[in-house]
């Protein structure tokens, strides 16, 4: 019981110090999902919910992680040879945040999260973008206590595709699955 007790201590005491940050957020961003092989490239609207946790490693300077659950649509006419890529993700990625004064920037590197698509092809098998890489980068500034407004540019890329049973190694032809896109958040900076 001790011990419980000097643990429960112990994280008030960082959480008192202001030793790590959360900060939920929602977002919404516009881009292209591009596959090399492919004469026209859909354009796409992501929007989402995230939480980060990051802890402080240094004054400005704080490590955690990331996670989202995504919703992509796709914009632009569905047309056969790309399908419709409408679909969702939960991604959660290791996440670097520096806070400059009132500015706040996170990176995150995507490694786990696969992409399913929502409607099935016309043979009846589902679809499952896996084996993600990429890059995010997210700007922000307060608009009220604790309320933060921003901007994010996004790269993701999948390298394997599952289309029923059948896997498909897309790095071998160069046809990687990618997504770049811009986007804003609203977020509350804890």
């Amino acid at each position: 019981m001790k011990k419980i007790l000097l643990c429960l201590f112990m994280v008030f005491l960082v959480m008192e110090a202001k030793a790590f940050m959360i900060e939920p957020y929602l977002f919404t961003s516009y881009g292209e999902a591009v596959h090399p092989n492919e004469s026209e490239s859909p354009t796409m609207f992501g929007h989402g919910v995230g939480t980060s946790v990051l802890f402080d490693v240094f004054p400005m300077i704080s490590l955690g992680v990331s996670g989202d659950y995504r919703f992509y649509n796709q914009s632009s006419e569905v047309k056969s040879p790309y399908g419709n890529r409408t679909g969702k993700r939960l991604a959660i990625s290791p996440t670097l945040g520096v806070k400059l004064g009132p500015i706040f920037f996170k990176y995150y590197y995507h490694l786990t999260g696969d992409y399913e698509l929502d409607n099935a092809t016309d043979s009846g098998s589902e679809v499952t973008y896996t084996d993600v890489s990429g890059h995010s980068f997210w700007l922000s500034i307060p608009v009220f206590p604790l309320i933060r407004v921003g901007a994010f540019y996004e790269m993701e890329s999948f390298d394997t595709s599952i289309n029923g049973a059948t896997e498909t190694d897309l790095t071998t032809n160069n046809n990687e699955l990618e997504y770049n896109k811009f986007g804003i958040y609203f977020s509350i900076l804890l």
